[in-house]
């Protein structure tokens, strides 16, 4: 007798594990159904024996396995005794726990249109072809967490009733929740609503879409990666809406500008002014990647260069750093002409720092031309001015980031 060796995995994200008792037991739950429900037949993989649900595509090694070799007749007999175990009446899916969890779906799934009732259970599924969720009603508490969807899945104009887990999921390809403003539905106000919605460590390789939302709820981005930006166009977004840092957005293109204006806008609206400065500095970073004009591109440069739009108070004092050990270094070189030593060279490094310009001063020049040739004076004046010029902007830059912190704050 067969028994598929597949085992539950358990993922831990802050104080939350995973749930046998709720969320499956820790073996193949298929086994159960075995004769009473539906014919399973069984592959051996790796010298394992699975079920034709768990079994894996390829092998440990990457080489296809029997059941990546399917004929689309075998593929149309496994979507048949999905939708079976899931009681699937007409549009409406009746088991009142469908539990999918950990299977590998190698074929297209088309659950739109229906209802999906209760509890539905897509944890740690692998999704190797398109899934369409559109049009659909979740009665309930729906997870995909630790999913991995490889090709397009699509909830859109699709209602939840409840909230959704999609903790720690990968997706390949685009996502899209989106809702239509020219939907028809007689329960259009409840179907454009997200109660809350959680995506914590979620991986995004191509365009998320929510646009036409209304989160009433926690909405948690946290730890997600972005490769390309997403879209909240028309949305209204809860106060209890967290993204990840700036650094987690990895798309500046200048076809990215108007997602991330329109997410400053509301995080604006929510009072969230860190995410708002993220959002400020994505926007920056991408208009001036799409600007041609050379000097729209220094000074957006500079500005980021120095403070990265106002997030970070380290840089212009790393730069500030940077540019007192230089000047120290060419002050030295200019005493050296004179003298065998270095002492006056940080003493002149550090009062451009706290008192900038003062080599102008009358008493300085005269002091300076008591003791220094006109060469080492001129270049004396020369250095300590950029030094002043630097060292002013890097300090003003500074102290405007620290008062955009508080406000945010």
């Amino acid at each position: 007798m067969h028994k598929c060796c597949y085992v539950h995995k358990e993922l831990t994200v802050g104080e939350e594990t995973w749930d046998p008792e709720k969320d499956g037991g820790d073996g193949c739950q298929y086994s159960e159904l075995e004769k009473s429900l539906v014919e399973i037949e069984y592959f051996n993989v790796d010298g394992k024996d699975w079920c034709e649900f768990h079994c894996p595509i390829f092998d440990k090694n990457g080489h296809p396995t029997q059941k990546s070799k399917w004929s689309d007749e075998r593929k149309e007999e496994f979507e048949k005794k999905l939708f079976l175990i899931a009681g699937k009446n007409k549009d409406v899916f009746e088991h009142e726990h469908i539990d999918y969890s950990g299977t590998i779906f190698n074929t297209p799934l088309d659950f739109s249109s229906c209802i999906h009732n209760d509890y539905p259970n897509f944890s740690y599924c692998v999704f190797y072809q398109e899934v369409d969720f559109s049009n659909c009603r979740f009665t309930g508490d729906v997870t995909f967490r630790g999913a991995v969807f490889h090709k397009e899945v699509s909830f859109y104009k699709t209602r939840f009733d409840e909230g959704l887990d999609f903790i720690s999921c990968t997706f390949y390809d685009s996502f899209n929740v989106q809702f239509s403003l020219k939907s028809t539905f007689e329960d259009n106000e409840e179907r454009e609503l997200i109660k809350s919605i959680d995506f914590k460590g979620s991986t995004f390789f191509d365009q998320a879409k929510f646009d036409n939302r209304k989160f009433k709820g926690h909405s948690d981005f946290t730890a997600c990666i972005f490769h390309k930006a997403p879209t909240f166009f028309n949305c209204e977004l809860h106060q209890e809406t967290d993204f990840p840092p700036f650094s987690n957005f990895l798309d500046t293109a200048p076809e990215a500008i108007k997602a991330y204006r329109v997410l400053k806008l509301s995080m604006e609206n929510v009072r969230n002014r860190h995410d708002e400065a993220s959002f400020f500095a994505l926007e920056q970073l991408c208009i001036r990647k799409s600007k041609k004009k050379l000097g729209y591109i220094s000074i957006g440069y500079l500005y980021e260069l120095s403070s990265l739009y106002g997030l970070s108070t380290i840089r212009p004092l790393t730069w500030i750093t940077i540019v007192t050990a230089a000047s120290f270094f060419l002050y030295f070189i200019a005493f050296q002409m004179q003298h065998n030593y270095g002492l006056e060279a940080v003493d002149f490094a550090m009062k451009q720092i706290f008192r900038p310009f003062s080599i102008w001063s009358h008493k300085e020049t005269m002091y300076l031309q008591s003791q220094y040739e006109i060469t080492t004076l001129i270049t004396l004046k020369l250095i300590a001015s950029v030094q002043s010029i630097l060292t002013f902007s890097l300090l003003s830059i500074f102290f405007i980031t620290i008062r955009w912190k508080f406000k945010r704050g």
